[in-house]
């Protein structure tokens, strides 16, 4: 009899391995590590690269799990906060405690569900070390690397392949006007770039770093037609996993949105649409949408797709909205990861 109970304990109570993965894989990230402890088959599966792979594109594919997760400044100090959203109303679902690291207002990066935040030593001006944090299950690690000055850097970001995590960072001391998020497509980081030898042309480059090749690849970008020397006016995003290219006219109150039909060739930017409105910031989602945040906390959606803009009632933002993007569940970080 104690034998049957050992072994019923120890197969997952004889369900077969497919149908264990079917149940498990529709559970939340934060509550799948909980049932480690059910049976060592479960506790495996659930540690297991092919189970976090199966699990993230489930959540990523999931339209009806629609959330954002956003974080924002708020309070006369600038507390810096973050929390989980209804995408469709923007209203708050979930408040989700950041690291400390994250309390500088900075996010370099989102890649599968995880953040990129960086630990500042406000004595000496350096950065300490880097942090990747994964707000589903709470779970985090530090990548070090030699000092450096807080305000010295133009380019991070965060990529992902399979296990491993690749930070890069390109220094350039006489700059550091580069503030966007990197983008994460096709395998490889993105950034916005220019010539720093000449000068003669900027953000006239698509810089790309291939994570699993570890090679620099760049393309060029549309004819703007204007001076494009402020960063804050231009940005990559993906939309359909596509890249596309946003540039904001300030003096027309106008933005344009560009697409990259085929992946790595110049001229297939493909002008999509021009939006005429007064914002004070803008979030491009996957999802086809354009997130607005205007005046007195509102916050505005538009539907490249549609053509629609609406009203997102009874959104609760801050006057500083620092990241938004869809909340993405996941388990990477809740084993052991390769860190490049």
């Amino acid at each position: 009899m104690e034998g049957e109970r050992s072994k019923s304990k120890s197969c997952g109570f004889h369900l077969p391995l497919a149908l264990s993965t079917e149940i498990l894989t529709r559970l939340q990230a934060k509550t799948l590590p909980k049932f480690r402890c059910v049976c060592k088959e479960w506790r495996s599966l659930i540690h297991s690269h092919n189970f976090a792979s199966f699990h993230l594109n489930l959540c990523k594919n999931n339209r009806e799990n629609s959330h954002l997760f956003v974080v924002e400044s708020t309070g006369t100090w600038g507390t810096v906060s973050s929390s989980i959203r209804c995408s469709s109303t923007c209203q708050r679902t979930c408040q989700v405690g950041l690291p400390d690291c994250f309390r500088n207002g900075w996010v370099g990066g989102y890649v599968n569900g995880l953040l990129l935040g960086r630990q500042d030593d406000a004595r000496k001006h350096i950065i300490s070390h880097f942090v990747v944090w994964n707000p589903s299950i709470r779970k985090s690690i530090e990548i070090t690397h030699p000092a450096l000055l807080s305000n010295a850097f133009t380019w991070v970001g965060l990529g992902a392949l399979g296990r491993a995590l690749a930070l890069i960072l390109n220094i350039y001391l006489k700059s550091s006007r580069y503030n966007h998020v990197a983008i994460f497509l096709n395998g490889a980081i993105h950034w916005i770039g220019y010539d720093v030898i000449t000068f003669s042309s900027y953000n006239n480059y698509v810089i790309a770093f291939d994570v699993q090749n570890q090679v620099f690849n760049y393309f060029g970008l549309p004819n703007l037609g204007w001076d494009t020397r402020s960063s804050d006016d231009e940005r990559l995003g993906v939309v359909r996993e596509s890249l596309v290219f946003l540039d904001y006219h300030g003096y027309e109150k106008s933005v344009v949105l560009r697409v990259m039909k085929e992946y790595g060739v110049v001229e297939p930017w493909v002008k999509r649409i021009t939006i005429n409105l007064d914002f004070e910031g803008l979030h491009l989602r996957r999802n086809s949408e354009i997130l607005f945040t205007m005046a007195k906390q509102r916050m505005k959606a538009y539907n490249f797709e549609t053509a629609e803009i609406k009203d997102l009632r009874g959104s609760t933002l801050s006057d500083k909205v620092i990241f938004i993007d869809d909340y993405v569940q996941s388990l990477m970080l809740l084993t052991q990861v390769t860190k490049n």
